[in-house]
Order: structure tokens, then C-alpha cells, then sequence
């Protein structure tokens, strides 16, 4: 039996975070826009720590006026667990931390910042398994991008119909075996198994250079889907064209996309929240424009599902 708990934000978030000005409005124009349901983000309690809002986003009334204003302040994701004996809980969760001080933050000390967040948020049999795995995921990062440049895939783009696919294989398995020599079974499974599934799933689906010996074309594992409408079957190859790029991308190459994403995350926030202040707007007339705004912002479908994903976890909470 395992308990997450949560915390405010350490004092020196502000460093890392993103402040931005928002109104609650916008959470019900996001689930306008995009016509879905939010994700619900689970109670935590802990015994530890009192429990408090926690998670990608905080929403903070103003102080400064008497307006429904309120700032985001964007944080690390919440979920951090330990079980009963206080040992450390590894999932997924646990990564989305590190990436986030890792690899969506700027700055020389984004590793001394890590270390003082796990610290203060995890007691100290869970803190000392935290510090040990990040220690070996930066060696894992290092390992990954020198044998990624050694495959010469690190262009972090593949097109789904090449023939690099049989060596993307290749590096897949040679990565699974990285993982485990370094990051050891029960991490690699708690962080990567999801996405491997994605993975093979696809490389059954697509051709990998074996010809067929009637058509003289490239054979998949499995027979390709039929699709009701081609809008389908580009939503499908979109993803699967996400799946790829993301397995051949660097650690490096990510470093470097992170804040850039984020900052234009925060940019879209704003003028979203311009819309948002504007009465003499109907909703449907906020929608439209916030969606205007979301192709602005974010090339591809993918940051925007991302941005539609943080946007809706967003719980408006006032102190």
C-alpha cells in the first residue's frame, strides 16, 4: 500500500516557474475547445505533509485587486509516492519531476534545484532512492545520446514510410538493454513500459524493409487498420509519427526544446486570458478565438493536445 502526498511549492520555485496571468473562465473555454472531458487529478492525502494543491499548474487569487483574476504558477507535477515503510514508490511521476527540472528548465543549478525539491518533499529513506535513481538517470541520459549519435538517428525526425524503421528496431532493443543495465528492471518498466508498447505496436504496423515476394512491396507485421475517413487515418499517422520522433530524439535535443515549449506555453496562457477578460465576448466567441490562438502557438497537433492536457489539470484553487 503506497501514499502521495503534496506540499506548496518550495521557496525557490519562483526561480524555475512560470508566472502568468489567467481567469478561471479558461478552464471552461479549453473543455469548449477541444470538446472533451478534463482530467480529473486525484485526492491525495499524506501524513506526513499537510495536504495542499499541487500539480503542473497552481492557481493563485490576485492580491493586488479585488478581480477574478488569478496567477498560474507552473510547477512540478504532482504524484510523488512512498509506501508505508516511507521507502520510495517509482513511477512514472517520479520522472515527470525530473524531466521537469531536467529538461523543461533553464540554468546551471536545475540539478542542485532537483536535489533541495526531493528533499524537502520526501522523507528520508524515499529521498535517498530518489537521489541514487537521479544519479543514474543522468548517466543514462549521457549513455543514450552517445549511443544514439553512434546509430546516427539522432536527427529527432523519421518518416513513417522509410526504411529506417528496421533500424529504429535495432535501437530500441540496444536502448531496453541500456535501461536495464543502468536504470535496473523496476525503474525501466515503472517509466517506460507505456511508451515501448507504443512503440512496438507500431513498428508491427509498419513496413521495416522486408519485401513482399508477390506485390514486391515492404511487409508489416500485421495487416495496416482500415479507416472509416481519411481525417482517421491522418490522426493515427500523426501519432504514429509522434511515437517515432520522440523514440530517435536526444536528451540534449530535448534540453533545448523544453523551455522553448514552455515559454511558448506561458505566452499562450496570456493571451488566452486577454480573450478570457473580454465581456463583450460571447463563449462560442472566446472559443473560436482561444483556438485561433492554440494554432498560433503550437505547430503541431501534439503541443497542442500537450497544452490542452496541462490546461484542463489546472484546478482554480484561492489563498
Amino acid at each position: 500500500m503506497s501514499q502521495s502526498f503534496e506540499t506548496k511549492p518550495p521557496f525557490f520555485l519562483p526561480r524555475f516557474g512560470l508566472i502568468v496571468t489567467a481567469a478561471a473562465g479558461l478552464l471552461l473555454i479549453t473543455y469548449y475547445t477541444w470538446y472533451a472531458e478534463p482530467n480529473q487529478v486525484a485526492p491525495v492525502q499524506s501524513s506526513i505533509h499537510k495536504p495542499a494543491v499541487f500539480g503542473p499548474t497552481t492557481w493563485i487569487k490576485s492580491v493586488d485587486d479585488d478581480s477574478q483574476v488569478v496567477q498560474i504558477q507552473v510547477t512540478p507535477p504532482g504524484g510523488l509516492a512512498i509506501n508505508d515503510d516511507q521507502s520510495l514508490v517509482v513511477n512514472a511521476a517520479l520522472l515527470d519531476v525530473i524531466n521537469f527540472f531536467l529538461l523543461e528548465q533553464t540554468g546551471d543549478d536545475r540539478v542542485t534545484a532537483l536535489r533541495a525539491y526531493l528533499k524537502k518533499k520526501l522523507p528520508l529513506p524515499a529521498c535517498d532512492e530518489a537521489l541514487q535513481i537521479l544519479d543514474h538517470y543522468q548517466r543514462y541520459m549521457k549513455a543514450h545520446d552517445d549511443l544514439l549519435k553512434a546509430q546516427n538517428l539522432g536527427a529527432g525526425k523519421v518518416n513513417i514510410a522509410s526504411a529506417d524503421l528496421h533500424r529504429i528496431a535495432i535501437w530500441s532493443d540496444q536502448r531496453d538493454r541500456l535501461r536495464q543495465s543502468i536504470l535496473g528492471s523496476t525503474v525501466a518498466q515503472a517509466w517506460y513500459q507505456n511508451d515501448d508498447s507504443q512503440l512496438k505496436q507500431i513498428l508491427e504496423e509498419l513496413p521495416q524493409g522486408t519485401a513482399d515476394s508477390n506485390t514486391g512491396s515492404l511487409r508489416s507485421e500485421h495487416p495496416r487498420p482500415m479507416w472509416a475517413n481519411k481525417r482517421d487515418e491522418i490522426s493515427h499517422n500523426l501519432y504514429m509519427q509522434s511515437v517515432l520522433d520522440r523514440t530517435v530524439k536526444s536528451f540534449d535535443v530535448l534540453a533545448q526544446e523544453g523551455p522553448q515549449w514552455m515559454s511558448r506555453y506561458t505566452a499562450y496562457l496570456n493571451a488566452a486570458n486577454q480573450v478570457n477578460q473580454n465581456a463583450k465576448l460571447s463563449l462560442s466567441e472566446r472559443t473560436v478565438q482561444i483556438q485561433a490562438l492554440l494554432l498560433k502557438y503550437f505547430s503541431t497537433e501534439t503541443e497542442r493536445l500537450r497544452a490542452r492536457e496541462l490546461t484542463l489539470r489546472v484546478a482554480p484553487h484561492k489563498r
